[in-house]
Parts: C-alpha cells; sequence; structure tokens
C-alpha cells in the first residue's frame, strides 16, 4: 500500500461515523489530488483571494514579532499550496526567529527547490547551518549563494558577504574549528502580501 492510500484509508476511517455526504466528499477531496493531480487548493476550492488574506494576515504578526502566530499561518498556507515559495520562506524566517535553526535550515532548502533561480534561501539557510555548527553544509549553501547570485545586481550585497563567509568558514574547516563567529543574520522581512491591504489580526 503507498502512503497515498494509506493516507486515503486513514481519513476514510476518520470519517465512518459522518454522513455519506462528508466521507464522499473526503473521497473525492483525495481522488482530484492524488488522481488527477490538482493541488489542495484547488481541490478544496480555496479563490486566491482567500489565500492572498491570509498570507498578509500572516505577514502582519510576523512584522509584530508574533513569530508563532505567524508560523501557524505560514504552515497553514502550505498546506493550501505547498509550491508557493512565499509561504515556505514565511514559515522558514519564523522558525528563524524562534532560534530552531534545523526546522527553518530544512525549510529554507524546500524553499530553493521551489525557486531555483533564487539565493536568498540558501544565504538563510547558511546562517542557520553557522549556529547549529555544521560549517561543511554553511559552506555549500553559501557556494549556491554565489553561483545562483550570478552577476546580478540586487544580488551583489549577499554575494560579496558569502564570498567572505565561505572563505573564512573554509580556513576554519581546514584549521578544523568547528565554530564560528559568523553571524548572517535571519530575514529582517518577508516579502509583502500583493494585495494592498495587509489585513488585520484577528483575536
Amino acid at each position: 500500500m503507498t502512503k497515498e492510500e494509506e493516507m486515503i484509508e486513514s481519513v476514510m476511517k476518520i470519517a465512518e461515523g459522518e454522513t455519506p455526504k462528508v466521507k464522499k466528499g473526503g473521497k473525492a477531496f483525495f481522488d482530484n489530488i492524488f488522481e488527477k493531480g490538482m493541488m489542495p487548493k484547488d481541490a478544496l476550492g480555496v479563490q486566491e483571494s482567500d489565500t492572498e488574506a491570509l498570507y498578509a494576515q500572516g505577514y502582519q504578526l510576523y512584522n509584530m514579532g508574533k513569530y508563532k502566530d505567524a508560523r501557524s499561518v505560514f504552515g497553514s498556507l502550505m498546506l493550501i499550496d505547498p509550491i508557493d515559495p512565499r509561504f515556505l520562506f514565511g514559515h522558514a524566517a519564523c522558525s528563524h526567529m524562534l532560534e530552531e535553526y534545523k526546522v527553518a535550515a530544512d525549510m529554507y532548502m524546500h524553499q530553493a527547490i521551489v525557486a531555483p533561480d533564487d539565493p536568498i534561501p540558501y544565504y538563510h539557510a547558511a546562517d542557520c547551518y553557522i549556529k547549529l555548527g555544521d560549517l561543511f553544509s554553511a559552506s555549500v549553501s553559501l557556494n549556491l549563494v554565489i553561483k545562483r547570485s550570478g552577476s546580478e545586481e540586487k544580488y551583489k550585497m549577499i554575494k560579496e558577504r558569502s564570498e567572505m563567509t565561505v572563505k573564512k568558514i573554509e580556513e576554519q574547516l581546514s584549521s578544523e574549528i568547528i565554530e564560528s563567529e559568523e553571524d548572517l543574520g535571519a530575514p529582517e522581512e518577508i516579502e509583502a502580501p500583493e494585495t494592498e491591504d495587509e489585513g488585520e489580526v484577528h483575536e
């Protein structure tokens, strides 16, 4: 039995006490995702305006320093649309601010996959790896920052800083020093929502 089949079976067991309409709806939801290849947001019928409003709320919570609450919002958005890089970055940035560096690094790496031209996730992942004492992974990430940045002016600053930092790290690795005082920092901000209204925080 595949993981998809196990998931469907588990949900259908939970729904055994529900009405036939609910059970039919649950099966249709998974059929749309696993058989028809629909995104969860499309299978659920979620409108783009709804996800943007929710993202605006997460964005506002992040800027208010309510990182746990914001991460919950971004986590919900990831379930709805798991390939929107903004949602992945928002979740990673919150974990970074909460000093949950392993979680943050993993999420930055997921973002790097769905945003293949963006060096930013590797840059922040490198900071997490430095905090974790994993200088080899930090070095790999920084070299990917340099590669992805290319000659683009908007990435000039992080490329130069990455080049300086990776040089120090490689010197430390060659000297078998496993700690680093380099601090690239967590994201100062996340991408603003597309709508003009940034949303309100609901108690």
